[in-house]
């Protein structure tokens, strides 16, 4: 762990301090648009569990937060690759069922971040805001960072699963911590977090490897080659622009224009934010106001749908850089695109149907199962094997050139043709209804031996949210 700045003395973790807990609600904002990918919850069956494991997918790989659960010191700590902190936490024990996992399973993954709202009484508590659910209500992850009083509330609209038992006591704040936040030297940087965590769980020697080798590959980083540096403009770039879409996305005009034209007065309520109440202005008339503030939300709308192409745009940049970077290109140039062939159903012998989604992308999905398995096996190793997660149904092969990057609206669209081959007539009647389409590699889709046709394991999944 050569990167990162040596553990402080003890045998313990210290409590976290209100100002690391901000360090780290500050470092969350610009994970917004991040997509929850994994739940994990470490620990030993039979004893109460050790850590909350969430893993955001997002540009470069998945990050992970990973909440300790250590009652005298419960620790948030981020692994995301920055400043020599790996992009993995090291397991400690196991996996283990618990029913927060399933909840977050249920209803969570799959979603994007929306917003990391850090709580002003006491600034020890964290909300993580998702996509909402269809009829608008809320889902949320409620993190709680109280020594001696630690928990984890997942919200999905009326429903709320919570790690542990409240305790009263997470309502205050321990004197033992209360002397660190008044002590401002004792703060923590978040690898400095990390380190002292690190030093008290004492990972495997196996564990212990990995993390020196990703430290090792970070060193050898400290001279970038041109294509290295302009993926660093790129990935601030992106930041930028997802931040300033989620600006768009919370903008209060239509809010606010809905509410005046309801209530057909320009007296609006005292408890609302002072920015909402500067947008009426009480000089002019109701239908004056009713107008501006439409015409206002139009325009923020037609700036979004700009800004949402220019963040695939980037994105698509930013995969291709990674890719000419993994292949040892120093500067930047054109990659050389290539055609498809040959129909992966002449290649199979099989029936079927197909989508043209684009000039070099094809959507297949085989007659039966026979045909998908017939299918499978002909794909590329780098096609996408695409199925409606926990329903039964098609599969389907997306066929791409080499080096092609899909966007996240291409494979819904994708998705959706997916879900309209499974359901046949029903998809008509289910329309509203939201779908998770796993995406999978074809090279980590295997059928199983022996069992029924259709059945397959598979890893490296990504799972995407549609409404169909």
């Amino acid at each position: 762990m050569a990167n990162l700045p040596g553990p402080s003395k003890g045998a313990f973790p210290r409590p976290m301090t209100v100002n690391e807990v901000n360090d780290v609600a500050r470092e969350l904002q610009t994970w917004v648009g991040a997509q929850l990918q994994d739940v994990v919850v470490d620990g030993v069956r039979g004893e109460e569990p050790r850590s909350l494991r969430l893993g955001f997918f997002w540009t470069g790989g998945i990050r992970w937060i990973l909440f300790d659960y250590r009652v005298q010191a419960p620790l948030l700590l981020l692994f995301d690759g920055k400043d020599g902190v790996p992009m993995i936490a090291p397991k400690t024990a196991g996996k283990i069922r618990r029913p927060i996992e399933l909840f977050l399973r249920s209803k969570h993954l799959g979603r994007r971040l929306r917003e990391v709202r850090l709580r002003t009484d006491d600034r020890r508590a964290l909300d993580l805001i998702f996509d909402p659910n269809i009829d608008g209500s809320e889902v949320s992850i409620e993190l709680k960072i109280y020594p001696h009083g630690r928990n984890v509330r997942a919200v999905s609209g009326d429903q709320s699963v919570t790690e542990f038992k409240p305790m009263a006591a997470q309502a205050k704040v321990s004197s033992r911590s209360r002397v660190f936040d008044e002590n401002q030297n004792t703060d923590r940087s978040r690898p400095e977090l990390v380190a002292e965590w690190l030093e008290f769980v004492k990972p495997s020697g196996s564990e212990q490897k990995k993390l020196i080798l990703t430290d090792t590959a970070a060193a050898s980083n400290s001279i970038k080659s041109p294509n290295e540096r302009l993926l660093e403009k790129k990935r601030k770039a992106l930041e930028k622009v997802t931040q300033e879409i989620h600006n768009k996305e919370h903008t209060p005009e239509r809010t606010i224009g809905e509410w005046l034209k309801l209530n057909q007065t320009t007296i609006v309520p005292r408890e609302w934010p002072i920015q909402w109440q500067a947008l009426v202005d009480t000089k002019k008339g109701l239908s004056s106001n009713i107008e501006r503030l439409f015409t206002a939300a139009k325009g923020q709308a037609r700036k979004l749908t700009g800004t949402r192409a220019r963040r695939e745009e980037i994105e698509r940049e930013i995969l291709a850089l990674e890719k000419k970077i993994a292949r040892g290109e120093l500067r930047e140039s054109k990659i050389d695109s290539i055609e498809i062939k040959k129909d992966l159903f002449t290649q199979a012998a099989a029936r079927g149907r197909k989508f043209l989604l684009a000039d070099d992308v094809v959507v297949y999905v085989g007659k039966n199962a026979a045909e998908n398995l017939a299918i499978l096996r002909k794909a590329q190793p780098f096609d996408y094997w695409l199925h409606l997660r926990d329903r039964p149904g098609a599969h389907a092969i997306l066929r791409r050139t080499r080096g092609r990057i899909i966007s996240d609206s291409e494979f819904i669209k994708a998705g959706t043709y997916v879900a309209e081959q499974s359901l046949k007539r029903r998809a008509i009647e289910l329309a509203g209804e939201s779908f998770d389409l796993l995406i999978v590699e074809c090279r980590y889709v295997r059928p199983i031996k022996g069992d029924r046709l259709g059945r397959v394991n598979y890893s490296h999944d990504r799972v995407l949210r549609f409404s169909l």
